[in-house]
């Protein structure tokens, strides 16, 4: 069973993980680093000499990591997640348009147009109230 862990994952959080996968089951536990996990699905030639950059952003602290050939030069893991952009979007809408949204309506908006790269296209999402 090859199962992810969080970039920063403790030797005791790795055991806990390994243990619960056996007691699920499994007679081998292969633990992957997310970032590792995600670059590889995304096809990103991590088996190659080229560096790439994954950035994984959810409501648990944003992780960051470099790897070329398979290793990593870089890796970190930030306490700042999905849920702070989820506000940022919400304290956007409220100052920029004086309406009030939720948690769901900040995430939908960040899924369905939000973008980490500045661009020339306007995006637009209509929003309405109960």
């Amino acid at each position: 069973m090859l199962v992810c862990v969080p970039v920063g994952a403790t030797q005791v959080e790795r055991r806990a993980i390994r243990e619960s996968a056996q007691g699920a089951g499994a007679r081998e536990v292969f633990l992957i680093e997310e970032p590792m996990a995600a670059a590889i699905g995304a096809g990103l030639p991590v088996s190659e000499a080229t560096g790439s950059m994954v950035v994984i952003s959810v409501a648990v602290p944003l992780r960051c990591r470099l790897s070329p050939l398979n290793g990593v030069v870089y890796s970190s893991s930030v306490r700042i997640g999905g849920d702070r952009f989820d506000e940022a979007v919400i304290n956007y809408v409220r100052r920029n348009y004086g309406s009030l949204i939720g948690e769901a309506t900040a995430e939908r908006i960040k899924h369905e147009i939000g973008s980490a790269y500045p661009g020339d296209e306007v995006r637009e999402i209509e929003v309405r109230g109960p």
